[in-house]
């Protein structure tokens, strides 16, 4: 029943899931079609200039990232643009098959049918992750394609572990949506909550470059691992102690989905 909600779901989201693949293709090329011009401004000289806490801020660790493609890349748009940008991609599913199904009307409807509650919350899930998913590699895959075509040299895996750091953090900012859900209807209030959150997730690392005192709570973002990954890979470890608490999150939207009443 799961695999036959999140199915329908994709079908219903095929030109969202089709617009978000164009337009962050789109960005990605263009810094890869002009990365050749980019690439002969002495960038190192540059930033040398800038107060530390400021490259800390905006996570440059190395003056010299500049000047590689997937360095470039990663500083100009991965850093920031495309994880608050696609982080609302499967919280965007999450919140049309529950909250905003409810305030039309149709979730009571569906609910009528011999399925369950539980199952509904999960079909949202899968297929959020799964329009996830297919966003990623399409991104991967056109802007190599790009790469090659314009002759930049953009490695294979270090773009893929651009595209794969997204995943935990997306689909956390997703369940927060999903444990909205399971308090009540209202659409707002699940955009509202997960965007505050990713917000809040992305400036604590920001304000502890300027004031170390932070130092500690910038662990509790998202953020701060993303970033590490990007600079220096994947910790295995801390992208799955992120997934299980996404999980955890969207298990205890549906406990909470299960017991309430159902607008109508």
């Amino acid at each position: 029943m799961i695999a036959k909600l999140a199915a329908q779901t994709l079908r219903m989201r095929l030109r969202s899931i089709l617009i978000w693949s164009l337009s962050l293709s789109a960005l990605t090329v263009l810094m890869v079609a002009i990365f050749p011009s980019i690439g002969k401004i002495d960038f190192e000289q540059l930033l040398k200039q800038y107060p530390k806490a400021m490259l800390e801020a905006f996570g440059i660790e190395d003056t010299s990232q500049y000047s590689t493609p997937i360095g470039y890349i990663n500083a100009e748009l991965f850093s920031m643009m495309i994880p608050l940008a696609i982080a609302f991609l499967p919280l965007g599913v999450i919140n049309q098959c529950l909250p905003a199904a409810e305030e039309r009307h149709f979730l009571d409807n569906l609910l009528c049918t011999p399925v369950a509650r539980w199952q509904v919350l999960a079909g949202a899930a899968v297929a959020g992750a799964t329009a996830l998913a297919t966003v990623l590699f399409a991104v991967w895959a056109v802007t190599l394609l790009a790469a090659e075509l314009l002759d930049v040299n953009l490695g294979m895996a270090d773009l893929a572990r651009s595209c794969v750091s997204l995943w935990p953090l997306a689909s956390f900012v997703a369940s927060v949506g999903a444990l909205m859900a399971g308090f009540g209807p209202g659409r707002g209030r699940a955009l509202g909550a997960a965007g505050g959150v990713l917000v809040l997730m992305y400036m604590l690392p920001v304000i502890a470059a300027f004031d170390h005192s932070f130092a500690q709570a910038q662990k509790l973002s998202v953020f701060y691992y993303y970033n590490d990954w990007l600079k220096h890979g994947i910790d295995w470890s801390e992208a799955v102690a992120v997934l299980a608490a996404a999980a955890a999150l969207t298990a205890i939207g549906a406990v909470l989905f299960e017991r309430r009443d159902i607008a109508s």
